[in-house]
């Protein structure tokens, strides 16, 4: 299973965005783990904050990343995934789904804080229709191991 490669070496956590960022109460934090893995340690939540986005990648050399979400949380389902955005709703707390994190223009920075929805245990093929060639993969595979699957 492949795993995110990270984009560039990153020599810190600071936030560069200055727009005020949407945090994650502990209460909520706490239901988010019993649904799924959550780390909320900054490293992790760094890490987890930033793609291959060039200006990004620029940042991390300083030492920062575009922002950092409040917690990463990894769901292993898609009950999961449904439990995670349902929660993060009724709180108002935005959410910015994260496959490889292999996009170059940011798409994948949780700009506004909040959680990051790591998908990349939801790896593998779903279906294959063979007659139009139509292949459903799950969020977090890469393009390597689908190849290699098919």
């Amino acid at each position: 299973m492949t795993k995110p490669a990270p984009p560039i070496e990153l020599s810190g956590t600071a936030a560069r965005l200055t727009h005020r960022a949407v945090n994650v109460e502990p209460r909520v934090l706490d239901v988010l783990s019993a649904i799924c893995p959550t780390a909320v340690d900054v490293e992790a939540r760094a890490d987890a904050s930033r793609d291959w986005w060039p200006l990004a990648m620029h940042w991390a050399l300083g030492g920062m990343v575009p922002q950092v979400a409040a917690a990463v949380c990894s769901p292993r389902s898609t009950a999961d995934v449904s439990a995670v955005i349902a929660e993060c709703a009724e709180h108002g707390i935005p959410v910015t789904a994260a496959g490889g994190r292999s996009g170059v223009n940011g798409a994948s920075v949780p700009v506004f804080g909040g959680v990051v929805l790591d998908l990349t245990a939801l790896q593998g093929i779903a279906s294959v229709d063979a007659n139009s060639g139509v292949v459903e993969v799950w969020a977090g595979t890469f393009g390597p191991d689908l190849e290699r699957e098919l």
